[in-house]
């Protein structure tokens, strides 16, 4: 056992104390504080970032989609004949002589034959505007009828409907008319 002298006790009661090392309670809830900021900001961000890649996946599969709706427009109008526009439709005689029809129905390309009708675009397609443009039908002026498709889509998997892609092609026919 240690004994203690008079003086010594006085000396360690008088005597400053250093406060150990830590931090205080200011301290932790500054950087709590500061913590909790930074991880807000960061998952906003975050979550913002999952929201543009997910519409931008919905947008590329849309336009991927009415790629595939255009080309296989032009693959049966090139040999095509006696091409006409009516009231927004193009119609024409295909290569097995089938009465061919296509138009917008409401948000979607659809194709007939002899007047049956099935959609082209998918589900997912918005098409908002499609417009055919006959040029060179006359069977007169020795060239062959071309087709300009005009169309505007976007996604329906999108809210906000702000982004919308216009697509324009040129077809023309290897058969002549007339």
């Amino acid at each position: 056992m240690k004994l203690y002298s008079y003086k010594n006790l006085i000396k360690m009661l008088t005597m400053d104390f250093e406060p150990e090392s830590g931090f205080t309670i200011v301290e932790l809830l500054v950087s709590i504080s500061l913590f909790v900021i930074i991880m807000g900001i960061v998952s906003g961000v975050f979550t913002q970032s999952m929201r543009t890649q997910r519409a931008i996946v919905a947008l590329n599969a849309a336009i991927s989609n009415a790629q595939l709706t255009i080309e296989q427009i032009a693959r049966e109008a090139r040999t095509g004949q006696n091409f006409s526009i009516t009231g927004g439709e193009l119609n024409f005689t295909n290569a097995k002589e089938d009465n061919v029809i296509y138009r917008l129905n409401g948000e979607a390309i659809v194709r007939g034959i002899n007047a049956k009708f099935g959609p082209l675009t998918a589900e997912n397609v918005l098409v908002k505007n499609l417009k055919f443009i006959l040029a060179g039908d006359s069977s007169a002026d020795g060239r062959p009828p071309k087709i300009t498709i005009i169309m505007q889509i976007g996604t329906k998997e999108l809210q906000t409907g702000s982004a919308l892609i216009n697509l324009q092609t040129t077809i023309s026919s290897r058969i002549l008319d007339g």
